[in-house]
């Protein structure tokens, strides 16, 4: 019987209101934060993209030591190459290997220190390595070396990038949390 009253009063004290806000804040936060990853999801991507392309710079750097690609900056390679795309940047490695490690177009054998556009370092690199990576009996040449080079390198940048948006998903998520709680306590105090 003492509830009995509460119908007529209740609405008009506000105790509906903290019920209902209490109620649907969770699903309102859960809705905002689905749709703010959705909207960003360009921009976590890009995250972890470039996190990936730092780490592939970094590593074909110290395992080919190439320093640049065409003498452009790896950076400007993977403005507009995927990080993913093996065979493209196995071509473009390749290809400054052929320049700077191959024989002329003659056919003789470029000497070593003849040459002022070879990379002592980078053409060594390739030489030491590729018969590290072959198997018994196997002759490696340099493009498959550099393939499986630039494939195990992309695998071992896939972590940076997983790392990266997951740290790029926190952010949003947190961001949006923050917001959606502070509009959502203003509207509750507002019907107070």
């Amino acid at each position: 019987m003492c509830g009995c009253g509460l119908g007529s009063v209740a609405g008009s004290i506000g105790l509906f209101g903290a019920v209902a806000i209490n109620i649907w804040k969770p699903a309102a936060l859960d809705a905002a934060i689905t749709a703010a990853l959705n909207a960003n999801a360009v921009k976590i991507a890009a995250a972890a993209n470039a996190a990936s392309a730092a780490e592939i710079i970094k590593l074909i750097k110290l395992t080919l030591l190439v320093p640049n690609i065409a003498g452009q900056p790896f950076e400007t390679f993977f403005t507009a190459t995927p990080y993913k795309n093996v065979a493209n940047i196995t071509q473009v490695v390749y290809s400054e290997f052929a320049q700077k490690c191959i024989t002329r177009s003659s056919g003789s054998l470029r000497l070593l220190f003849s040459d002022i556009k070879r990379d002592i370092p980078f053409c060594q690199s390739v030489w030491n390595q590729a018969p590290a990576v072959s198997r018994t009996g196997e002759h490696i040449s340099g493009i498959d070396f550099i393939h499986r080079t630039v494939q195990n390198i992309v695998t071992q940048a896939e972590e940076p990038a997983n790392a990266a948006a997951k740290i790029a998903e926190a952010t949003e998520i947190a961001t949006i949390k923050a917001a959606e709680e502070k509009t959502i306590e203003a509207a509750n105090e507002k019907k107070k």
